[in-house]
């Protein structure tokens, strides 16, 4: 072997080194994000392809913000949820018209369908995302005639405050890398793309002043007028 050989080698072995000491445990501050897929097929229903591909998570100590935007710009979510303050926000904005819900933070989302109650199976497989070793749970529905689904986490990652801790079962006791969600009855599934450790701003958790406070049925009224 020469030493050209030698030396490649070794780079290569001193990068795959640094990569996984980069690996963090924790996450004060950065950004999450995630791809979205969706269960349905833009040929069976048109509305998909208007949808979001990704949602993008600010984390700030006890803050987190996620992002989702779609139709080319028309419209947007942001889901801000401080824990210190026990606080649960929605944003919407559709074209000019921007309205905000706020409830305590026990409270789900407006649309977003929740898996408290469900059983959980715990699986005996494990895959790497992210350079994660992400432990395999079968989430069972109450109700009988719906399908168990299957969802991938890590108890070696952790953010102080998620949007995904309200809705899947407490005995899963790690950070959720691949999930399945259900808003107004349209079915997707997330997997983490990225984990960036950078700078994040105070304004990203503050609801601007142009925001309309509404009530929870409202809310979910515009939802649906739209979704």
């Amino acid at each position: 072997m020469n030493r050209i050989s030698c030396i490649s080698i070794l780079l290569i072995v001193v990068l795959f080194s640094c990569t996984q000491k980069k690996r963090i445990k924790e996450l004060q501050e950065g950004i999450i994000v995630y791809d979205i897929t969706y269960e349905e097929s833009e040929d069976s229903n048109p509305i998909i392809g208007l949808l979001p591909t990704s949602i993008e998570v600010k984390v700030k100590n006890h803050k987190s913000a996620s992002k989702a935007v779609g139709w080319m710009g028309v419209f947007s979510t942001i889901y801000i949820i401080d824990s210190h303050n026990n606080t649960n926000t929605t944003l919407l904005q559709f074209m000019e018209k921007k309205y905000y819900y706020q409830s305590p933070m026990s409270e789900i989302i407006p649309g977003l369908k929740t898996m408290k109650n469900a059983k959980v199976k715990f699986v005996p497989f494990e895959k790497r995302i992210l350079g994660y070793w992400c432990k395999k749970a079968l989430i069972i529905p109450v109700k009988s005639s719906e399908k168990p689904v299957s969802v991938y986490y890590t108890p070696n990652f952790n953010i102080e405050s998620s949007i995904i801790g309200k809705i899947y079962p407490e005995k899963i006791n790690g950070f959720l890398f691949e999930f399945p969600l259900e808003m107004n009855g349209i079915k997707m599934r997330m997997k983490i793309k990225q984990i960036i450790p950078c700078s994040v701003s105070d304004e990203d958790f503050i609801i601007p002043d142009e925001f309309e406070k509404v009530s929870k049925e409202k809310m979910q009224e515009i939802i649906d007028s739209f979704i």
